[in-house]
């Protein structure tokens, strides 16, 4: 079909630029993407929603900074009618103890050993943008002991803390595989307006491994979106706007039966900078599951639940019932500022579960199922063209003392839905938020020839039961990376994961090592 399109369109050239590397949510590009413009190497946009589409992307990076991977990540202009290939990877991950791994889409690697591959191509026609990129994975799942549940069948596989959350301790007695339509989008793109059909992660808040609402910890829901395709000024303001209407998806060990799992998901993000105040960005977000009714979803239910009020009493007036309502709210405030030339930006998020009930109970106990977060990244620059980031985040989502005169509850869980903030078995948010938090520390050194890290994160593994108040706790270590070949690129891990309290039963180790190969064009 593109054969036949006139040559002198095919010709054409685009004012936006295009980088070959798809760049996704949590993606190996968008990391450098973030290091370079700390760097003060790259144009200066919001990250508070992502995924970038290729265009936006392109108009971040600059053709003609001097960057370690210049050769490999490198803009150029954006013909109105292209079409790559989307790097082919295949690898696999092994856990020797347990299972261990987030922040990896719809992967989940148990003990043992997991094969993953993926491979897409995208591209754009005009106004119309492209991204198909299935990933299996096939993990081998060998058994390991479990939390008693005090449930039988699928369901004594849960979650053993919690009846109101999704989230398998492991996906049944043998292999697990699937086969996800991965980071794959269709969107059209006229005057900055962008909407489109995806299944790709949506990332909302400047968190880099632990965003509050929505991070790439599970697989990516099948939505409907429409907004800005990044920042637009408007006279002395830079707003970025995004909607998401979805369909999300329980596993085979929810306590929800397969004919009543389905739900649906809305949300509304908005970042906005200010023109007089170079780099930085506020914004906030909201977001609302709720049980996938009989009579189908239209375009009023879901905007009346992006703008209902936030105050429960308010609720109170309007459907009675002391504001009960069935759906599960979330919802941050949060603020990034970048300053390139001391080469630092620094980032917090504030989130709430739920409704505060008035104006006066948000004053007194704003503590109430909150959660907060705070980062920083320094970035330096070396003789050798090198560029080495350290980076740092703090996340705390723990029951706070209120619990002592007010019931609180781990952050993600809601009744009467039962599989809580999570997408077929996996916390859709920071992979720690519903088990009270972590803390992590990384340096990360960009080189001409890939990258090397070392990374220590300490991680609550799950919330702690009623009758101990031991916390259950992982702490690791990683060493990994990505070396560039002439035709292959090779990124192997090595993780060491010390689990103090696992189950509040004893101590146990595994070791993760991983080996990824991307093919290069």
């Amino acid at each position: 079909m593109l054969l036949l399109l006139p040559a002198a369109l095919r010709a054409q050239v685009a004012r936006d630029s295009a980088v070959d590397w798809l760049v996704s949510a949590g993606s190996e590009g968008e990391r450098y993407l973030r290091a370079l413009q700390v760097a003060g190497l790259a144009n200066e946009t919001h990250w508070s929603l992502r995924p970038f589409s290729a265009r936006e992307v392109g108009r971040i990076a600059r053709p003609e900074a001097a960057h370690p991977w210049a050769e490999r990540f490198s803009a150029r202009p954006s013909e109105q009618v292209w079409v790559r290939a989307i790097q082919p990877e295949l690898g696999g991950i092994l856990n020797s103890g347990f299972p261990y791994g987030f922040n990896d889409g719809p992967v989940w690697a148990g003990r043992g050993l997991t094969a993953v591959a993926s491979a897409g191509v995208q591209g754009a026609v005009g106004p119309l943008q492209f991204v198909l990129a299935p990933q299996f994975f096939r993990a081998q799942n060998v058994s390991f002991p479990l939390a008693p549940t005090g449930r039988i069948g699928p369901q004594s596989f849960g979650d053993p803390q919690n009846g109101s959350i999704d989230l398998p301790q492991r996906f049944g007695d043998g292999s697990y595989q699937r086969l996800d339509p991965g980071q794959s989008v269709v969107r059209v793109t006229i005057a900055r307006v962008s909407a489109g059909v995806s299944t790709a992660n949506e990332t909302w808040g400047p968190g880099v491994e632990s965003p509050f609402l929505l991070s790439n910890n599970a697989a990516g829901f099948a939505h409907l979106f429409a907004g800005t395709d990044g920042p637009v000024r408007a006279g002395s303001v830079r707003l970025n706007l995004r909607f998401v209407a979805g369909v999300l998806n329980q596993s085979s060990y929810s306590l929800a039966s397969a004919d009543s799992g389905r739900r649906y998901m809305t949300g509304v993000a908005i970042s906005v900078g200010i023109r007089q105040i170079p780099g930085l960005e506020l914004g906030f977000g909201r977001l609302f599951a709720n049980a996938w009714p009989d009579s189908g979803i239209g375009v009023g239910q879901i905007l009346g639940q992006l703008f209902k009020n936030p105050l429960k009493s308010r609720l109170v007036e309007r459907v009675g019932n002391g504001g009960t309502e069935a759906d599960n709210q979330l919802g941050s405030l949060f603020a990034r500022w970048v300053f390139p030339r001391s080469r630092v930006e620094v980032y917090g998020e504030v989130g709430k579960e739920d409704n505060s009930y008035d104006k006066r109970d948000l004053a007194l106990e704003p503590d109430h199922d909150l959660a907060y977060l705070l980062g920083l990244q320094r970035a330096w620059k070396q003789a050798s063209g090198s560029l080495l980031v350290l980076r740092g985040e703090v996340l705390n989502t723990s029951i706070s003392h209120l619990d002592r005169v007010r019931e609180q509850a781990p952050p993600y869980v809601h009744t009467p839905i039962v599989q809580g903030h999570t997408q077929i078995g996996q916390v859709l948010g920071a992979p720690a938020g519903y088990a009270g938090g972590s803390t992590s520390l990384a340096l990360d050194w960009f080189s001409p020839r890939g990258r090397a890290s070392v990374g220590w994160r300490r991680a609550m593994r799950a919330p702690p039961p009623v009758s101990t108040s031991a916390k259950d706790v992982t702490n690791s270590l990683s060493v990994e990376g990505i070396t560039f070949r002439r035709r292959i690129d090779v990124a192997p891990e090595i993780t060491l994961v010390w689990n103090e309290n696992r189950n509040a039963a004893g101590d146990a180790f595994n070791a993760r090592f991983g080996l990824m190969g991307r093919a290069h064009w």
